[in-house]
């Protein structure tokens, strides 16, 4: 399709569609707009009342608070609940950062007032939202920084250097040479006795502080670029909107043709990216003057509204817009697809294929098979234009009464008999001067403004059924203390009905397209993953992970009554939960469910974060419970008394097991002292004769020795005896001491002296066995000694019974042969 062909296509669906400026809807929502602002109705005549009601005005801003209230009660606008069990955390993903996008990223109270104001108002409230590329770029300057901080500087990637210079850090350099200045000083005082080696020092240290590197500041300018892509939504003006005559249905999904017909200066589309080709193409035909009908009459004040010619700046020049979603068969395969087209002029700048269209829109009142639904200032209208009527009739009757006509007599000729100046000047308390008595007289009006009052309350009454916005919600009936608590509240909660339907349409409708737009929007257009902050913590979400489709709830907080019935109800089901508790229910009763019902609470008393007050159960530590203090007692004393039962009983069975454990540990290490006895004794004996019969071959020199060590040996037994004794003795006192410990004992301290008298027993019998040990072994030294010394005397015996051998050597003789010298050996 040639570029011409589009952009007429364009042209005659704009022209055709609803909305169009010279179209009824454009006449009827300019009306309404006048009605909003109580303007003049056209038909007033001067010198008589001009009084306008206020009605369309009073019931818009009546239901704002209450629906605004509604969906802004909590941070959580839509809630995505998951398909199924592994979509859990991924549809909380997209819960918290679709509210962080509407809330944060965007004005979202002000999005919600605007958007609804308008459906309100003018029967279609529309909002457009879509993902803005934008990168922020701004220059900063730093002086003074340290390495570190220039490094780190520097090393982001989103920071450019464009100026850099360094200077010595004079404070360090300060520092050292206050240092340096020390060193010298000190040299000078511990060298003064020798000037040439303080000279070396001083040369040194000057040598060293040369070397080591002054620091170095830096003075940088650098450009930082940001990256503040997001998903942007703002409320389109209901005359600046057009959609295809043929939809039907309040979402915008399956719309054959939308559009948004607007203005932007030639510096906003340069900025935003559009070829210079296009602009140039389109210069000079902008800057027309929006006259259409609804804008004029947005304009409260003359001030408000623009003159041919007043941009001067071309920069500043305005070009019509079109941002569109048309289906058409744009490459002739004979199937229609949704185009994104973007028409500035009669140029088209973008056009892609597309599958989603960004506007969302809403009404107060649907009316079946229809786009266009019908809002509340066209249900108050006439009872507006009504009550404005009777007031000013009302006003100049009574205007009549209190300065009624007056009848002036007059000759035939026209001869006035009064003086025209004071009639003409209708001055209270004023004087009239009349010529002939009788001359002036008032023309009696009759007051019946009385009897239009019935007439006021019955329009009021059909406004307050029409719209459901009572007098009794806004406290403005004087008459309501006469009135029982029970029936003003069934009155505000018959009037709140219809406000809380409107809240539910708008909900199931714009509110949930716009926050599915925002989802697809995000999961579609976002290059990295965010961290944002939610629920106080910093978080780590990337959209572009976002695969399934979930289920949607718009959470606009919608109760039975109002608030203070809501936080009536609340606590009743507060008072059920505490019965269910004290029955013995308790298990009914999650430590969530009491939470969820404080953060019901909390929000419907109006705070935006109950968490403050009542810590989510998934978040804090489960603490132990605290047992009641009586029965704590009661347990304890219990427990005392069966601690004393077991403690004798454990004291008696455990003081019998370690009294036959001693026993048999007695007994045991008795026969192996006898045993160790008997082996020494035999082993003494048979060293004995072994040395009486060594003994006995050596001479009578040797007699004193061998008593010597036989006399040594007889010590070493009785020694060994000794020991054995001894040892004996310190067992007995130790199993002693130790069963008297375990009797006065508890169960811990039985266990602790159970090993201790084991681990006793134990060390006592290695004790008995090194002592028998070293017995052993003293004895075998002994025996060795006995036989080394018997086989020395033997060879010392031998030696003396044998024949003396002498070696003579180094023989020296005189001149005559004699032997004057020699070495004797032997």
């Amino acid at each position: 399709m040639e570029e011409a062909e589009l952009v007429t296509r364009i042209e005659n669906e704009v022209a055709n569609s609803i909305g169009a400026p010279s179209g009824e809807l454009a006449s009827a929502r300019a009306l309404e707009l006048k009605y909003y602002n109580a303007e003049l109705f056209g038909n007033e005549v001067e010198g008589e009342s001009q009084v306008v009601s206020t009605d369309v005005f009073d019931v818009v801003e009546g239901m704002l608070p209450s629906l605004l209230r509604i969906f802004t009660a909590s941070d959580d606008v839509v809630r995505f609940d998951p398909n199924g069990p592994e979509d859990e955390d991924e549809a909380k993903q997209q819960t918290e950062l679709v509210n962080y996008v509407f809330y944060r990223q965007n004005n979202g109270f002000l999005i919600l007032y605007t958007w609804f104001k308008d459906a309100l108002i003018q029967k279609n409230g529309v909002v457009k939202y879509y993902w803005e590329e934008k990168v922020s770029t701004t220059q900063e300057e730093y002086r003074g920084l340290s390495e570190g901080q220039y490094q780190k500087l520097v090393r982001d990637k989103d920071t450019e250097e464009l100026e850099h210079s360094t200077v010595d850090d004079d404070t360090d350099r300060s520092q050292k040479e206050e240092g340096l200045a020390q060193a010298i000083a000190q040299i000078d005082a511990q060298a003064k006795a020798n000037p040439q080696i303080a000279e070396q020092f001083k040369a040194r240290a000057l040598e060293e502080f040369s070397r080591i590197p002054v620091p170095q500041l830096h003075d940088v300018k650098v450009r930082i670029k940001k990256d503040q892509s997001k998903v942007c939504i703002e409320p389109v003006p209901p005359e600046e909107f057009r959609i295809s005559n043929k939809q039907r249905v309040i979402s915008i999904q399956d719309a054959q043709f939308c559009s948004h017909e607007t203005k932007k200066t030639i510096s906003a589309l340069r900025e935003m990216g559009c070829p210079e080709e296009i602009l140039e193409d389109n210069g000079g035909t902008g800057n027309a003057v929006d006259n259409t009908q609804e804008s004029l009459a947005r304009d409260r004040f003359m001030d408000q509204r623009r003159t041919e010619g007043e941009e001067a700046d071309p920069s500043l020049e305005e070009l019509d817009v079109s941002d569109c979603f048309i289906r058409l068969d744009y490459d002739g395969d004979g199937i229609a697809e949704l185009r994104h087209i973007i028409k500035v002029g009669r140029r088209i700048w973008e056009n892609e294929e597309c599958a989603h269209i960004n506007f969302a829109a809403l009404t107060p009142i649907i009316m079946p098979h229809r786009w266009v639904g019908m809002s509340v200032s066209e249900l108050v209208m006439s009872d507006q234009f009504n009550k404005s009527v009777i007031w000013r009739q009302m006003l100049n009757n009574l205007y009549l009464t209190n300065n009624p006509r007056k009848a002036v007599l007059s000759s035939a000729s026209g001869v006035v008999q009064a003086n025209l100046d004071d009639l003409m000047n209708s001055r209270a308390g004023g004087i009239m001067r009349e010529y002939v008595p009788g001359a002036i007289r008032n023309e009696e009006t009759p007051f019946v403004a009385a009897a239009a009052f019935p007439m006021l309350e019955y329009i009021d009454g059909q406004k307050e059924i029409r719209t459901g916005q009572t007098r009794y919600s806004q406290g403005t009936d004087a008459d309501s203390l006469n009135k029982t608590a029970r029936g003003i509240q069934l009155i505000q909660q018959a009037g709140q009905q219809r406000g809380d339907l409107i809240a539910r349409i708008f909900a199931e409708t714009g509110v949930k397209d716009l926050m599915r737009g925002i989802a697809y929007m995000m999961s579609k257009y976002s290059t990295k993953a965010m961290t944002v902050r939610l629920r106080n913590q910093w978080v780590e979400i990337d959209p572009r992970e976002w695969k399934t489709q979930f289920d949607m709830t718009v959470n606009v907080g919608l109760g039975t009554g109002n608030k203070d019935v809501q936080i009536a109800h609340l606590g009743a089901l507060g008072a059920k939960q505490m019965e269910l508790m004290q029955t013995g229910r308790g298990h009914l009763v999650t430590d969530e469910n009491v939470y969820n019902l404080y953060k019901k609470t909390g929000e419907a008393m109006g705070f935006k974060h109950p968490e403050v007050f009542v810590s989510d159960p998934a978040n804090v530590q489960r603490p132990q419970p605290q047992p009641n203090p009586d029965m704590m007692k009661i347990m304890a004393e219990a427990e005392e008394s069966k601690a004393k039962i077991k403690s004798n009983e454990q004291i008696r069975m455990f003081d019998a097991q370690t009294q036959k454990e001693l026993e048999q540990i007695k007994s045991q290490t008795a026969i192996a002292i006898a045993r160790i006895e008997a082996e020494t004794k035999e082993k003494i004996a048979q060293m004995q004769i072994t040395a009486d019969a060594q003994l006995a071959v050596f001479n009578g020199n040797n007699d004193l020795e061998t008593q010597t060590l036989a006399l040594e040996v007889k010590k070493q037994d009785i020694n060994a005896q000794d020991q054995l004794l001894s040892l004996k003795k310190n067992f007995d006192a130790i199993v002693d001491k130790e069963r008297r410990a375990v009797v006065s004992g508890n169960d811990e301290k039985i266990a602790q002296h159970t090993g201790a008298v084991m681990q006793t027993v134990i060390n006592a019998g290695q004790q008995v066995v090194s002592q028998i040990q070293g017995l052993q072994q003293l004895l075998d030294n002994m025996g060795k000694v006995m036989a080394l010394q018997a086989e020395s005397q033997k060879q010392a015996n031998a030696k003396q019974s044998g024949p003396k051998v002498v070696r003579i050597g180094k023989v020296k003789t005189d001149d005559k042969g004699i032997i004057t010298s020699a070495e004797i050996n032997g």
